[in-house]
């Protein structure tokens, strides 16, 4: 079994701008993993 890894999930801080603050939380989380966030949105 420890050949699989475990998926966290962080909850979203909200501030005035929700949808901004979704995809820079994106944009961050697809970079962390090695992928070119602007070809994956």
């Amino acid at each position: 079994m420890s050949q699989f890894e475990t998926t966290k999930l962080h909850p979203i801080q909200e501030s005035g701008n929700e949808a901004q603050d979704i995809l820079l939380y994106v944009y961050n989380a697809l970079q962390a993993k090695g992928y070119d966030p602007i070809t994956q949105l």
